[in-house]
């Protein structure tokens, strides 16, 4: 009995290690993505990476070192802690996290004040939509002027000749 035990318990094993979910986004890899390009946006969020980039563009207009990084599983801590850790390896800026159930920003504004900040945080707060709707709230409130999608760009496509049957068309006839 033992031996069959122990290979079924190995073969459980391993399924239960093939059906685990995706390990969630680790603070060093979101800050080196952050560190280069101003944003995280993690598989499964509901923003794009253009929308992140337009949102980060629009804050470093205003002059503020900003990061952005939007998360499809809740960090451990929550967001406010994985925005502590991600700032922390990236030395420098504000940063914002949005997780599916908490929000939060570390680090001091360049432009913007505490007050500000916490302004802001509460207009995300208050907003009901996709993670990009909570930071363009976030990044409107401060820069004073409401912040949209810019629309993805649509691929043009062609359409295909119809399908030929390969048959011959007898000239038609009238009857007069």
């Amino acid at each position: 009995m033992r031996r069959i035990l122990t290979p079924f318990l190995s073969a459980l094993m391993l399924i239960g290690l093939a059906v685990a979910p995706a390990a969630a986004a680790e603070v060093d890899e979101v800050a080196a993505a952050a560190s280069r390009d101003g944003f995280f946006v993690e598989r499964g969020a509901s923003m794009t990476e253009r929308q992140a980039g337009d949102l980060v563009a629009e804050m470093r207009n205003a002059g503020e070192g900003f990061i952005l990084v939007a998360l499809s599983d809740e960090p451990p801590a929550g967001a406010t802690t994985f925005a502590d850790n991600v700032q922390r390896a990236v030395g420098s800026g504000l940063v914002l996290v949005i997780a599916p159930e908490s929000l939060g920003y570390a680090g001091e504004g360049d432009v913007f004040n505490e007050v500000e900040l916490e302004t802001a945080l509460d207009a995300a707060f208050d907003i009901a939509g996709s993670d990009f709707d909570l930071a363009a709230a976030f990044v409107g409130e401060l820069i004073g002027v409401p912040v949209v999608a810019t629309p993805e760009p649509v691929t043009a496509t062609t359409t295909a000749p119809a399908p030929t049957t390969g048959g011959t068309i007898a000239p038609q006839s009238s009857v007069g």
